[in-house]
């Protein structure tokens, strides 16, 4: 089994003196599944240092895995059935109160980058937004001509927010100082006069949320506007909250189920999508629908992705 450094119980977690099994996604046991077997990884990464309205996205990934156990493993429209047997889950990588953002997203993209040496698909559930920067870097060194595609309410362009430049309101402005191939932005609808001026200066292709609510016309756009390699970071609040309200900062006028879906057909039938992560789930009592949502998303993802490689 392949090891990274700091690594030590790749198959159990500790529970205070008590040892016990690590939770799979989709499976309780694909955190058992040989890694060098498997075709995807699944990275939980409960990070929460800079949410500034609901608090809670640290609880997402567990949430999100346990929600996953409960959906079927059949995919109809692919003709997929158990693709839990390609997965291999990680041990959360946790950040302890006094590590710092920057420290964290180091060892973040320290453990993407060694998975993707692997040529693993890696989906990494957050946690607060900036968690993307550190994915997003470690695919970035990999893949050529890597475009980024955002799923967000918000635009996350800030240079500092709340006196922090690694804030989950400014992960976006890092991302764009690394000079990515190209970014597009899809679903925002909330944004500060400074994201403002970034759009205006054409640094980002933006499908504001109000242009999508009629008609499909915007999802080929979408598809056109990114390269042959895509990065997706999928920020929760992109949904509209009748779907999914248990996000840090729930905004109206998102998107529908269906019409994510739809976009992600066409992307992943028309582009790569090299990797992926899904953050700002806020779990709630109660309300474990949004917990499923998010499950069920990510399964559906890794059955496109993988659709035509099984």
């Amino acid at each position: 089994m392949n090891h990274i450094p700091g690594d030590d119980n790749t198959d159990q977690i500790r529970n205070g003196s008590k040892i016990i099994p690590q939770s799979g996604f989709l499976d309780p046991q694909t955190a058992r599944n040989d890694i060098s077997a498997s075709r995807v990884v699944v990275l939980p990464a409960p990070f929460e240092k800079t949410t500034s309205y609901i608090k809670g996205t640290a609880k997402a990934p567990e949430a999100i895995i346990n929600a996953s156990h409960q959906v079927e493993y059949y995919d109809p429209v692919r003709d997929l059935d158990n693709i839990a047997r390609f997965i291999h889950t990680t041990v959360p990588l946790k950040a302890q109160p006094d590590l710092s953002s920057d420290r964290y997203l180091s060892r973040l993209k320290k453990k993407v980058s060694h998975y993707l040496e692997m040529e693993k698909l890696v989906v990494v559930l957050g946690g607060e937004h900036t968690i993307s920067l550190a994915c997003w870097q470690a695919h970035q060194k990999r893949f050529p001509e890597l475009g980024l595609l955002q799923l967000d309410a918000h635009a996350d362009l800030r240079d500092i927010y709340e006196g922090s430049r690694y804030s989950h309101a400014s992960v976006m402005r890092r991302i764009l100082e690394t000079e990515p191939y190209s970014v597009t932005a899809v679903g925002i609808r909330s944004l500060c006069q400074e994201e403002a001026e970034i759009y205006r200066q054409g640094k980002v292709e933006l499908f504001k949320a109000r242009e999508l609510a009629h008609g499909d016309s915007w999802i080929e756009r979408v598809v056109d506007s990114v390269p042959e390699n895509v990065y997706l970071t999928i920020d929760a609040d992109v949904f509209d909250p009748a779907v999914l309200s248990a996000v840090g900062t729930p905004e109206p006028g998102g998107l529908f189920w269906w019409q994510m879906i739809e976009l992600l057909e066409c992307l992943t039938a028309r582009r790569r999508v090299i990797g992926f992560d899904l953050v700002e789930l806020c779990p709630k009592e109660n309300m474990v629908h949004a917990d499923y949502c998010c499950a069920k998303l990510v399964y559906l993802l890794i059955c496109m992705i993988l659709g035509r490689k099984i």
